[in-house]
């Protein structure tokens, strides 16, 4: 089952891999999709809007019913699910508020405990980027779930060490490059790394965010749109990075 977002057609169902696709949420702009997030035998997907609408389908997309969201009005840009979903249903939503009069660009995130049916806002970042980017490393026993680090502009924002619901943000350099992706090898907080692609490179940090440096390799300058970590050769990982204009990098990880 593959789902898209249109523009024209709204909300998109391929049950064939592409090759057809049919159309099952007509008249609204969808801009975030999660589906499937606990993996094979979950059937359900949520849709978030252009006016901060969510939507649930219980059955891999062919029905959607909406849901209510403090966040109307808004306009989303993720839609991400806890790694302990099965065990804390937690989901986060992020949106931005248009900019208006007397009025500063603010992301805001917003946490639901039950699949998406009430919520509650956990963080406002001003900031005129209109785009984020998350990361969800495990922190099992942490109810409600509060440590993802997102990327929104210039800013890595980093879960507080013993704080609830606080976030820290950073630069990854002085220059202070936009920060497109974000992407995790291992626990951050416990020795992993956590990458970022940026318009003036890839960074990494192991601490957690803290501190940063570019990475090496062939890859230094340039902009990137998009970092993850996955499987290479003979069972070891790789970083992929996504190069504005489309080149694909890929460096392996010790």
């Amino acid at each position: 089952m593959l789902l898209a977002s249109s523009v024209m057609s709204g909300l998109l169902r391929s049950t064939d891999g592409g090759a057809t696709w049919q159309a099952v949420q007509e008249g609204c702009d969808i801009l975030a999709i999660l589906a499937a997030p606990s993996g094979p035998g979950d059937r359900r997907a949520w849709a978030a809007t252009a006016e901060g609408q969510v939507l649930l389908s219980t059955d891999l997309g062919a029905t959607w019913a909406p849901l209510s969201s403090d966040a109307e009005g808004e306009r989303a840009l993720l839609l991400a699910a806890s790694p302990h979903l099965a065990e804390d249903n937690t989901l986060l939503l992020g949106t931005t508020t248009e900019v208006g009069w007397r009025k500063q660009p603010t992301i805001h995130i917003w946490r639901s405990t039950d699949g998406g049916r009430t919520w509650k806002k956990v963080l406002d970042q001003p900031t005129s980027a209109t785009w984020l980017d998350a990361v969800l490393p495990p922190a099992p026993g942490r109810k409600p779930y509060d440590a993802a680090y997102f990327a929104a502009g210039t800013q890595c924002l980093r879960p507080l060490s013993g704080g609830r619901d606080v976030w820290v943000g950073s630069q990854v350099s002085p220059e202070g490059p936009n920060i497109l992706s974000l992407a995790t090898d291992g626990d951050p907080n416990r020795g992993g790394a956590l990458f970022a692609a940026t318009s003036s490179g890839i960074f990494h940090s192991h601490d957690g965010g803290r501190t940063w440096q570019q990475f090496g390799g062939e890859v230094k300058g340039g902009s990137y749109v998009g970092v993850s970590v996955g499987p290479a050769e003979n069972g070891r990982r790789a970083l992929y990075a996504l190069e504005l204009g489309g080149t694909l990098w890929k460096l392996p990880l010790n």
